[in-house]
């Protein structure tokens, strides 16, 4: 069952800005059971739905009559088809009551795994969750679980330039008048992404105007990919990139969370997926774009203005499970010119 949270707590996005509207929680049944093998019950599990994040929750309990260590467990969420849809890793640790130590014998924890401008393309159901052990082979962690491990391809950061280059840049025009909600859905691109992180094809689904596809066309180019893995080999696999604006107006009653499973071209998307797996959302964000002009504010010489019905891209990109682990970065897409980065979790090759 889905309801909105009564707290109406506000949603932290990967930069740590606060945005004020609410979490949308559904509260997911369990297809195979709550017991994790001689150790662990799962007494409950909820995901947590804001525009920008996807927050898995897990309240789990030490079944045995010895203190346990820091553990991992897999998940998978799956729709009302069977379809996975979504995947998270979540940690003993890494908990809302902030302990630390070794779980007592009979007590619990509840566990929190965030999902950085990753979201759902079909609505959640199911869960299934394995406990997963963590080793290591040289400096780079991997995991074990009783089933292969399932990554998303992920959407990294360009290291936007600046000045800010004309394609990060979106003028909207007056069409930004026409919208009275404070999140708005721009554009949805499907596109393969092969091993190796190459975009191998792409094509706009659903836009609001030429000018939005446009630009993303334009913008195609300069995204940066890590490829789907299971068990941490890398494959083919989708990508979907919704880009979302936001508009600066404060979230009121009645106001549309609009989560993307809600969106027209993701449910036109969805009645052509083939086998048990549904990709979610790489959720691009776009922020108004700022400039300084002559003034006083905060006691400087020059203060910075939004400029109206003008977006920037500002390359936040997609985290899977953050803050629990970084997996492996194989090679990613290249773009630009013959010069290294570094980004989040390793250096990226530009290349022509």
């Amino acid at each position: 069952m889905a309801f909105l949270a009564a707290s109406g707590l506000a949603q932290e996005s990967p930069r740590g800005r606060q945005i004020g509207i609410p979490a949308v929680q559904t509260e997911l049944e369990f297809e195979d059971g709550q017991g994790l093998g001689p150790n662990w019950m799962v007494q409950s599990a909820w995901l947590e739905q804001a525009f920008a994040s996807t927050r898995l929750r897990l309240r789990v309990e030490n079944a045995t009559n010895h203190y346990l260590n820091d553990s991992y467990f897999y998940a998978e969420i799956l729709d009302e088809r069977g379809r996975i849809c979504f995947t998270a890793l979540s940690r003993l640790r890494q908990n809302l009551e902030l302990e630390r130590g070794p779980l007592k014998p009979g007590g619990g924890r509840t566990l929190e795994s965030l999902s950085a401008n990753l979201a759902l393309a079909a609505a959640p159901h199911l869960i299934r969750v394995y406990p997963a052990r963590k080793g290591s082979v040289g400096s780079r962690e991997l995991f074990t679980a009783p089933v292969p491990i399932r990554i998303p391809v992920k959407t990294w950061a360009t290291g936007v330039p600046l000045p800010t280059p004309e394609w990060a840049r979106l003028e909207l025009g007056p069409m930004s008048d026409q919208i009275d909600q404070p999140v708005v859905d721009l554009a949805l691109m499907v596109a393969d992404v092969d091993s190796g992180g190459r975009l191998t094809g792409g094509r706009v689904l659903g836009t609001r105007s030429e000018r939005v596809r446009g630009w993303l066309e334009e913008l195609e180019p300069h995204l940066l990919f890590s490829p789907a893995t299971q068990n941490f080999v890398p494959q083919r696999g989708q990508v979907l990139i919704l880009v979302r604006a936001g508009l600066l107006r404060p979230f009121k009653e009645g106001d549309s969370v609009f989560n993307p499973e809600e969106s027209s071209w993701v449910k036109e998307f969805l009645a052509t997926v083939q086998g048990n797996e549904v990709p979610p959302v790489s959720v691009l964000l776009l922020s108004s774009c700022r400039e300084f002009r002559p003034g006083v504010a905060d006691g400087k010489a020059r203060m910075e203005v939004a400029i109206p019905d003008c977006f920037q891209y500002y390359a936040d990109g997609t985290d899977w499970s953050l803050e629990i682990w970084k997996p492996p970065f194989p090679t990613s897409r290249s773009i630009g010119s013959e010069t290294s980065i570094q980004g989040r979790g390793g250096p990226f090759r530009l290349a022509q």
